[in-house]
């Protein structure tokens, strides 16, 4: 009796079993944040190897747009 009135008043106060509110709101946090990092290391590793791939392919050869009016070196 004393046990199942105890777990029905935490599920009460919870919303459910399981976390408290607040310890949920802290938790899903943690995981987003978590999820960032990750997403944020990610970009890092691309954007060093966009790096590495610009040095090795070395400078742009040529008008970059060759149809953009007023492109220096035209006669307009």
């Amino acid at each position: 009796m004393i046990v199942s009135t105890t777990m029905r008043l935490h599920a009460t106060r919870s919303g459910g079993f399981g976390f408290p509110r607040g310890m949920r709101t802290l938790h899903r946090d943690h995981q987003r944040q978590v999820q960032l990092s990750k997403a944020l290391k990610l970009l890092k590793g691309l954007q060093t190897q966009m790096v590495v791939f610009q040095r090795q392919l070395g400078p742009a050869k040529g008008p970059a747009q060759p149809n953009a009016p007023g492109e220096a070196g035209s006669s307009s």
